[in-house]
């Protein structure tokens, strides 16, 4: 056995041993306060309060434990909607991808190197000192969503 491999089994160990009284422990605590809860005296109002301190503090350890074991398992078995997000990744690579642009002639352009060309053109025009504000390529964009789309997009979150 390797040495990660036996540092892990000791930590499992160490980990189980830990543990394994939690359960047994906050029943006791429990019980305890439900016993302190009827008398009234100094003594044991103030045994309540350190009862329940210590109770809470088992609870706490115990949401903890059960978190951290949670993620542990997630870890170990890998996210299962990684290929979701995955997917969704690549998806919107797709969707955001340029894949071709229309010329002022109407003329589709779709060659890579021709769009990139169109591009760098359309934003040296935009940003050149000569150009004159709102003055831009009359590059017609076609409309993709209805009107009756357009206007539930624009409405207000409710």
């Amino acid at each position: 056995m390797g040495q990660v491999e036996q540092c892990a089994k000791e930590a499992g160990l160490w980990g189980s041993r830990r543990n394994r009284g939690f359960k047994r422990r906050i029943e006791y605590y429990s019980q305890r306060l439900q016993d302190l809860r009827s008398r009234y005296d100094s003594r044991s109002m103030a045994e309540f309060s350190r009862v329940k301190q210590v109770y809470l503090g088992l609870l706490e350890q115990q949401n903890t434990f059960w978190k951290q074991r949670a993620k542990a398992f997630w870890y170990k078995e890998g996210d299962i909607n990684s290929k979701y997000f995955h997917n969704m990744v690549k998806q919107r690579r797709r969707s955001n991808h340029v894949q071709g642009l229309m010329v002022e002639d109407g003329r589709w352009v779709n060659n890579r190197e021709e769009v990139g060309e169109m591009i760098e053109d359309y934003y040296a025009i935009i940003f050149s000192s000569v150009q004159s504000p709102g003055e831009y390529p009359n590059w017609s964009v076609p409309m993709k969503l209805s009107e009756e789309h357009n206007l539930n997009l624009l409405r207000p979150v409710t």
